[in-house]
């Protein structure tokens, strides 16, 4: 059986399509160095936080990733011993701040006592109601305060039980009588009392978290 012409074609054209492929291979190797084809480093890429061994041959390499250096400039966070907790005698404050609020809402009792419902012989007084209403005020702001800054809300309170000790004792002696100001300058001298050892029992709190 004899090959057709057109199969004869078909073939020469496929084995010339061939040859002229493995030329172009060929010249390519024979204007190319084969070592720097075979042998050619890879850029390797990687995390921050990379491995040791890894980082040994990107050393060997010469391709050290950024990352990795980063890595390496990057200290270890300083560690450092947590202070020791405090310890609060939550009963006593919350006994100070029931006194506080127990204070305050008296002196604007008082004060509303004063100006609308005057015993016998006394008339209505609107300035005791002004001033008993605002030192009872301010000594319920000092109780938020207290919260926000302990310190200053304490001084606060000190403060005002002072200036009400101090107007109110100075009548007593002139002429005892025990409503409103005999009541008053002891529930002044509660406060007052309560607050020194409020500071003395918190101050030796300090003293002994510092010891421990």
């Amino acid at each position: 059986m004899t090959n057709s012409p057109l199969h004869s074609a078909d073939r020469q054209r496929k084995t010339d399509h061939v040859s002229l492929n493995l030329d172009k291979v060929k010249t390519f190797f024979q204007n190319t160095n084969a070592d720097s084809i075979l042998y050619q480093p890879v850029r390797r890429s990687a995390p921050a936080t990379c491995p040791t061994k890894a980082l040994r041959s990107w050393k060997e390499e010469g391709t050290l990733c950024s990352g990795a250096k980063h890595a390496q400039k990057r200290s270890l966070p300083r560690i450092e011993a947590c202070p020791p907790p405090k310890r609060y005698n939550f009963t006593m404050t919350k006994t100070i701040n029931a006194i506080l609020a127990a204070y305050g809402i008296m002196c604007i009792g008082m004060g509303i006592q004063a100006a609308f419902f005057p015993h016998e012989g006394v008339k209505a007084s609107m300035v005791s109601l002004i001033a008993a209403g605002s030192l009872g005020a301010l000594m319920l702001v000092s109780i938020y305060v207290w919260t926000k800054k302990p310190r200053a809300g304490r001084i606060m309170s000190l403060v005002l039980a002072l200036l009400s000790l101090g107007n109110f004792l100075p009548k007593y002696m002139k002429a005892p009588n025990m409503y409103p100001a005999g009541i008053t300058i002891i529930a002044s001298f509660i406060v007052l009392i309560v607050l020194i050892m409020g500071h003395g029992l918190s101050m030796r709190t300090k003293k002994r978290d510092g010891e421990a």
